[in-house]
């Protein structure tokens, strides 16, 4: 279902620039899932949840504004600012029938954001993987300050040419847990090696302080991990936290947000569990299906 006989390939206008999405599976006003990647993720980050899903599903998947095939934007990438670039792709792409959004990570905050709009009447459910907490870096300032100087010593190797060898694109695809020949991998480092590419990451980053309007109470499942497997002693060390405390204020401020939501749980994870684990993601997408 990801390949590209079976993927359309369109393009959403947003003001003077344009977004690149890709939109599988039945044509017309069928319930459509529309997934929002990570920080640093692009549409492919979704290709492990495509190929579970099969043909009877109309999904969307996009890059963001300065990954894959979107061109940059000029704009801060304040959260409001991710947030309408999703509406704008639904809105273009699916404008009737009921939505289901998912959000990975950052990805998780957008989708939130985007709740707060008119979009929201459609919503019939959000799956939020490991989505961000409203108030990160305010709460975990080692995390955000440690965060900030991982992309910018990524931004200055990237510069250096050293995100280009081999042994960087086997270190990307162990994290990634990918074969460093694939599709995914070849996108990855596309991305990483786009001039200004972490500039705007970084950006993308500080929209973790914008402020969130209150969520409306919208079905709701969360995915977490019970740990990380690739968080190691020293990045405990460098984060001043482990990967279970941080998980357990994603899902506090779950809790907090959605009253009657769902937390699934899921074992021998990365932070990337729709790589990971696709078929919970697919499972909580058909929940609402």
């Amino acid at each position: 279902m990801t390949d590209s006989e079976s993927t359309r390939r369109t393009e959403v206008s947003v003001g003077a620039r344009y977004l690149a999405a890709f939109v599988t599976g039945p044509e017309g006003p069928a319930p459509t899932l529309v997934c929002e990647s990570g920080l640093g993720g692009d549409h492919h980050a979704w290709d492990p949840v495509l190929a579970k899903l099969g043909p009877d599903v109309r999904v969307i998947t996009y890059d963001r504004a300065g990954y894959g095939e979107s061109p940059f934007a000029s704009d801060g990438r304040h959260l409001w600012s991710l947030a309408g670039d999703l509406v704008a792709v639904c809105d273009a792409l699916a404008p009737t029938g009921p939505l289901v959004l998912a959000g990975h990570s950052l990805g998780g905050r957008i989708v939130r954001a985007a709740t707060g709009q008119p979009v929201a009447d459609r919503v019939a459910g959000i799956v939020l993987v490991e989505g961000a907490t409203d108030d990160f870096i305010t709460t975990t300032p080692r995390v955000a300050a440690a965060q900030a100087w991982t992309l910018r010593a990524m931004g200055w190797a990237a510069a250096s040419g050293l995100m280009r060898t081999q042994a960087a694109r086997r270190r990307l695809a162990a994290a990634l847990r990918s074969d460093p020949r694939s599709p995914s991998i070849d996108a990855v480092v596309d991305n990483v090696n786009r001039p200004g590419f972490f500039g705007m990451v970084q950006r993308e980053w500080a929209s973790m302080a914008d402020p969130m309007t209150p969520a409306p109470q919208l079905p709701a499942v969360a995915i977490l991990g019970d740990d990380w497997e690739d968080w190691g002693r020293l990045t405990r060390m460098r984060f001043g936290t482990d990967a279970k405390q941080l998980l357990a204020s994603v899902r506090d401020d779950f809790c907090r947000l959605y009253r009657e939501g769902r937390v699934v749980t899921v074992s021998d994870t990365t932070h990337n569990i729709q790589r990971d684990h696709p078929e919970v993601v697919v499972e909580a997408v058909r929940s609402f299906l």
